[in-house]
């Protein structure tokens, strides 16, 4: 893992993902979908290492951002939405609705997406 205090991690099948003090991303393992790669530049508060994709929360506005393997979906999230907390899977994402604490799920859903 990269060197320094961080304030958050999570660890996926095959990579780990870590938020700085600053609340930059940093992940590091397997690659193939790039779910390591990272926007640069964006603060984020929470993070979530799924299988093969990363998701976390904009420091900014708290509207979830993903990155790496999407062939269900599970990296595009809906936007203009804030979320309280992120939970990325195999091929699915979850949030919590800031708004209201509501589960609203994206990706591979077997019969809803709330």
């Amino acid at each position: 893992m990269p060197e320094g205090e961080k304030s958050a991690i999570s660890a996926g099948s095959r990579h780990t993902c870590v938020l700085d003090m600053s609340g930059m991303a940093e992940c590091v393992g397997w690659n193939y979908y790039s779910q390591c790669d990272a926007p640069s530049g964006t603060a984020y508060s929470h993070i979530s290492a799924g299988e093969d994709h990363t998701c976390a929360l904009k420091q900014a506005d708290a509207n979830a951002e993903c990155w790496g393997y999407n062939l269900n979906d599970e990296s595009t999230p809906p936007a203009g939405i804030a979320f309280r907390a992120i939970s990325a899977g195999s091929s699915r994402t979850c949030g919590l609705l800031q708004s209201n604490g509501t589960a609203l799920c994206w990706g591979y859903c077997h019969s809803t997406n709330s």
